[in-house]
């Protein structure tokens, strides 16, 4: 589980092609352990039951990978990282 995609631990080859990178924050999934609750991450790309410190799982990264896209097509972060509400 990487715990912290984002645009800058996405890159893209000559072809387009993702290449993820930075694995620091990554965690080894152990088939004995389905949940998670260390926070982790970028705020601006974590799902929220990482926020709110509930337990998770792999899901956490396709969240954090489908907060990318807009990132990719506009430039734009579209998180507001001063509300409070996710």
């Amino acid at each position: 589980m990487h715990r912290d995609l984002k645009p800058s631990n996405i890159l893209l080859d000559r072809s387009h092609q993702a290449i993820i990178c930075d694995f620091g924050l990554s965690k080894r999934i152990d088939p004995l352990e389905d949940q998670h609750s260390a926070l982790a991450g970028t705020i601006q790309y974590m799902a929220p039951e990482v926020i709110q410190g509930g337990g998770y799982d792999t899901k956490v990264d396709v969240f954090s990978f489908g907060n990318y896209f807009p990132t990719l097509f506009s430039r734009i972060q579209h998180v507001d990282v001063n509300s409070t509400k996710f």
